[in-house]
């Protein structure tokens, strides 16, 4: 996963943005918007799984360029395509998850984990926005927008967030990954990372005692610091 991320992060972007298609060492044609959303939601997992910020800030910068590029500033949603393609007499939105979801529900899913990740209302905004158009067409065929009701769900249910501060391969990242938390925030940290991050959850996050450390959380309040699995497990289970 690392070598794809890295390999599309470097081979396919110049300095306007995302390219589509690569071959014989050559890429070309400006990426569309589920070009940028796919790859900012697969950076976003990248990182929850390698605890790399480095994924996590090229997810980043991918929805920023999202909003400058494709956000239908007097309608809101995203385009297909981005400002910088050719002129078309009309520039579509699609909502509609056909057998790949469409790009406004992986935008919107991609806003909501960064306004989390991230504590700005900036990008929740615009998730909301984009649940907000496509309502009437999902309650008048829910079928057919699988990934942006599962959007819906991240938005109205549990707001946790889950952070284990230590070396990497400790015992509780391991418990921790047993456990099926598809809506939860996680983020696994080196003993320094408060020092060094932007994430505004890992502010004040520190080993208690030397030891691995878990903090279970909602809404930016947490629990008391498990350093231990049996401590963690009980945790998950009370919140």
């Amino acid at each position: 996963a690392r070598r794809n991320a890295d390999f599309l992060l470097s081979s396919l972007r110049d300095d306007e943005g995302l390219l589509r298609t690569w071959k014989d060492g050559q890429a070309k044609l400006n990426a569309y918007i589920e070009d940028y959303a796919n790859l900012a939601d697969a950076l976003i997992t990248l990182f929850k799984v390698s605890g790399e910020s480095t994924y996590l800030n090229e997810a980043k910068w991918l929805a920023d360029k999202m909003i400058t590029d494709f956000w239908d500033t007097e309608n809101g949603g995203f385009y297909f395509t981005g400002n910088n393609h050719e002129d078309l007499i009309l520039r579509n939105k699609d909502f509609f998850d056909n057998a790949a979801p469409s790009g406004n529900s992986v935008a919107a899913d991609v806003m909501l984990k960064l306004a989390r990740l991230f504590d700005d209302e900036k990008y929740e905004r615009l998730a909301v926005t984009v649940l907000r158009l496509a309502g009437s067409q999902i309650n008048r065929y829910p079928q057919g927008f699988g990934r942006l009701l599962s959007v819906i769900e991240s938005y109205f249910g549990r707001r946790r967030e889950i952070i284990i501060i230590g070396e990497r391969g400790n015992e509780l990242e391991a418990a921790l990954r047993e456990y099926y938390l598809p809506n939860d925030i996680i983020i696994f940290a080196g003993p320094d990372a408060a020092k060094y991050s932007a994430i505004p959850h890992l502010a004040g996050r520190e080993m208690i005692d030397g030891k691995p450390t878990a903090y279970v959380c909602e809404n930016f309040v947490c629990s008391r610091p498990a350093s231990s699995v049996e401590e963690l497990r009980n945790e998950l289970r009370e919140n």
